[in-house]
């Protein structure tokens, strides 16, 4: 193995520029910045309108295997519903486990779109109890602010009394102290 080898960088450098030429890449530099996403039809959420889609996908969601064959009067009707019936028999064993999955993943589609409706439901709910809680707090807060005040101003007078009590005495005492003198 010789480690002595020299490598040709811009023999590569060549090769790499013309497979991008060839592969028709654009000598464009893609930016790297946050890409500033808005949505031009943002669509409004309605639970009445989600309340309506799941209703009507309940009412279609199942699919029947085996429905009715119509008959039209007649021998050629006769045979045709007798052909029709044939047919049936012959791809029943075909078409029945499809429509077996089609309709399990339809009840499950349809049980994911009963969740997420009561799902927003429950967040609506609590979305209007955190509104109350944070209504009733403020009130109390309001409550207990005021009662604060008030005790605080009660305070304030009392200790204004017991000032004046205390500067009374202090004379008092100054008086009976200089005439003991």
């Amino acid at each position: 193995m010789n480690t002595n080898t020299t490598v040709d960088i811009e023999q590569i450098m060549n090769e790499i520029r013309a497979n991008i030429a060839a592969k028709g890449y654009k000598d464009e530099i893609l930016p790297f910045e946050p890409m500033n996403i808005t949505l031009e039809n943002e669509i409004e959420f309605d639970l009445q309108v989600l309340e309506n889609a799941i209703a009507a996908y309940a009412a279609v969601n199942y699919i029947n295997s085996h429905p009715a064959v119509s008959s039209q009067g007649g021998i050629r009707g006769k045979f045709t519903t007798f052909i029709k019936k044939v047919i049936r028999k012959m791809i029943n064993f075909h078409i029945t486990p499809i429509v077996w999955q089609i309709n399990q993943c339809n009840s499950k589609a349809l049980e994911i779109f009963i969740q997420t409706r009561d799902s927003i439901k429950y967040q609506g709910e609590l979305d209007e109890r955190l509104t109350l809680l944070e209504l009733e707090f403020n009130r109390s807060i309001k409550k207990n602010y005021m009662l604060m005040e008030q005790k605080l101003d009660e305070l304030s007078k009392e200790n204004s009394m017991l000032k004046n009590l205390l500067e009374k005495q202090a004379v008092a005492n100054n008086y009976e102290q200089g005439s003991d003198a």
